[in-house]
């Protein structure tokens, strides 16, 4: 009788903890994002006056995969050179949390690309040596990123990020009086607009 009692003692209490686990092992509910593939742009781009065109894959409720093209033009400003960028960048970002609509889900990503970088110089500055700063290069950069991001009730998606990472040169025309120049700190600031599919 005793072992009776005990047997279904530890039934009935696996039961009951199974029971209080559930959410969380079917946490996944239909509510979260299970997958899912994000079209978005910087809108920050504007100042850059070049778009900027990423797609984001989601292969679970706390992990996804961002391919974005990126380009810029910025004109001189003062004496400072102006230059052109454009280039490829892959993110794979780690949600702390599911993603669920109408929650702002954090996340840690890790990002490397290219990107081809050329820079002009439109005139001296004051104090400065005889040299001028014009060059073509292409450099690899890779870097960490982390950000928040919030997919509406309607689809629509919301993306804050900053990143910071090391570029370097791998291949250059510099000008004649160029310096050389090896690696670069790579700063990103993006907050996307965009669609859930």
């Amino acid at each position: 009788m005793k072992f009776l009692y005990c047997v279904l003692s530890v039934f009935f209490s696996t039961l009951v903890f199974a029971q209080d686990e559930s959410p969380l092992v079917s946490r996944a509910k239909p509510d979260y994002v299970e997958s899912g593939f994000i079209l978005k742009t910087n809108v920050l781009n504007v100042i850059a006056q070049r778009p900027n065109l990423s797609g984001e894959y989601f292969f679970n409720s706390r992990f996804s995969m961002e391919v974005a093209y990126v380009s810029g033009f910025f004109k001189p400003l003062f004496w400072v050179e102006k230059y052109n960028y454009k280039g490829l960048l892959v993110r794979a970002k780690f949600f702390q949390d599911w993603v669920e609509p109408g929650e702002v889900s954090k996340y840690f990503g890790v990002y490397a690309g290219t990107l081809r970088k050329s820079v002009y110089n439109v005139k001296k500055p004051l104090f400065a040596d005889e040299h001028v700063l014009d060059f073509t290069r292409n450099s690899f950069r890779t870097g960490i990123t982390i950000g928040a991001q919030m997919i509406g009730k309607k689809r629509l998606v919301l993306d804050a990020q900053t990143s910071l990472g090391l570029g370097s040169y791998f291949k250059y025309k510099p000008s004649p009086d160029g310096p050389a120049v090896g690696n670069y700190c790579d700063t990103q600031l993006w907050v996307s607009l965009g669609y859930l599919f």
